[in-house]
């Protein structure tokens, strides 16, 4: 999935979004590096790869946060099962883009996993759900050490 080509396809947009996190930060003086850096790339090139706008990213790391948080003591967050609400609705979030990007692929790796066969079989829903969350939580997990 994440081959030379789809890296070198990311690569400007890594860049792109480099440059406007330094410019953000560069006249406040001083900063949450955690905050304004290091939740802020992975949040846009996660966004990028799923092909989300980029407003989106702080749904994204919101609703990771509680999927991941729901029985974290130290999170300071009620208790709810991953199939609560913000799961949900990043699921149907997700479901909605992989039916665009079946019908629609573009140049993003979303398109790529959403069109994947495998034994010329296209990924199931499920498998589709699970590889989702997976990459969303990873992107958003990058911050936390």
């Amino acid at each position: 999935m994440f081959t030379p080509q789809v890296i070198g396809q990311l690569k400007g947009s890594i860049e792109e979004h480099a440059r406007d996190v330094v410019d953000s930060i560069a006249e406040k003086g001083s900063i949450d590096f955690l905050e304004d850096v290091a939740a802020e790339m992975p949040l846009l090139v996660t966004g990028r790869y799923f092909g989300f706008p980029s407003a989106d990213r702080h749904l994204l790391h919101r609703w990771t946060d509680t999927m991941i948080a729901f029985d974290d003591p130290d999170a300071g967050r009620r208790k709810r099962p991953p199939s609560s609400r913000p799961s949900r609705t990043c699921s149907a979030m997700h479901r909605g883009k992989t039916a665009e990007k079946r019908a629609n692929p573009g140049n993003d790796v979303w398109s790529l996993i959403a069109n994947a066969e495998v034994d010329g079989e296209q990924l199931s829903q499920g498998q589709l759900d699970r590889f989702f969350q997976l990459l969303v939580i990873a992107g958003n997990e990058t911050r936390a050490a």
